[in-house]
């Protein structure tokens, strides 16, 4: 696992993220998944998704640990691409980084 790394921003109480691989400061959101026992939410450049059926790999990790989950998919732009994992359980709250390979699409940029 690859812990969170930011840096100070300067005159602000603001904290700007690096990328957990090689520090550079370019990230770019590629989605944000809300995972819960009931359904997955997804906020992408394709708009928001709302799955309830099937088997759902975020949901079954959030049931497991009691909570819900929200993961934020990035690329830098070196090109490196993970999800910083926010899991909550009974009042806790666990961070968590996972490294997923480089970006393929650069297609899939959340430009608002």
């Amino acid at each position: 696992m690859t812990w969170l790394k930011t840096e100070k921003e300067p005159y602000s109480f603001e904290e700007r993220l690096l990328c957990p691989i090689c520090d550079f400061d370019y990230i770019h959101l590629l989605s944000i998944k809300v995972a819960t026992n009931r359904g997955l939410t997804i906020v992408d450049h394709k708009g928001t998704t709302v799955r309830y059926a099937g088997k759902i790999e975020e949901c079954e990790a959030a049931a497991d640990r009691g909570g819900y989950r929200i993961i934020a998919e990035y690329v830098c732009e070196n090109g490196h691409r993970g999800y910083l994992i926010f899991q909550f359980h009974e009042g806790n709250i666990f961070v968590s980084h996972e490294v997923v390979g480089r970006v393929v699409d650069w297609e899939e940029l959340w430009r608002g």
